[in-house]
């Protein structure tokens, strides 16, 4: 039992298959399509806070196709943008609840702007 990856004109395509018997069918010589044993290494662990996976890397050596992935440090510019996305989807479901404790009747003198409570709510992360 074997896993195979179909290489079109030496490339490798994303379209494998698991051949039973091991013997992957030969295909036309025209079109330069071949199957290649394919290894997919496991992902590496890493911190979602701070990193990512990269996009994978598919590499031929002989007739063997390795897919590997590596780790990325996130942008500044990437986890501020995770940051507010979570908080944007945080409000939005606390949103009945924020604004029942925010009418300045429960909690007196504590009407804020969504502005505030985003900082407030960032804050307490």
């Amino acid at each position: 039992m074997g896993i195979y990856i179909r290489v079109d004109n030496g490339v490798p395509s994303d379209r494998t298959h698991d051949f039973p018997d091991d013997d992957p069918p030969i295909l036309a010589s025209v079109k330069k399509m071949v199957w290649f044993k394919y290894i997919k290494e496991p992902a590496p662990n890493y911190d979602v806070r701070t990193h990512k996976l990269a996009p994978a890397q598919k590499v031929i050596s002989g007739d063997t196709v390795t897919e590997s992935r590596a780790v990325e440090a996130l942008t500044q510019q990437e986890i501020d943008d995770r940051d507010n996305g979570e908080i944007d989807h945080f409000m939005r479901l606390m949103k009945p609840v924020v604004l029942a404790l925010n009418d300045g009747t429960f909690v007196p003198g504590s009407n804020y702007t969504n502005t505030q409570m985003r900082a407030i709510i960032k804050a307490h992360r």
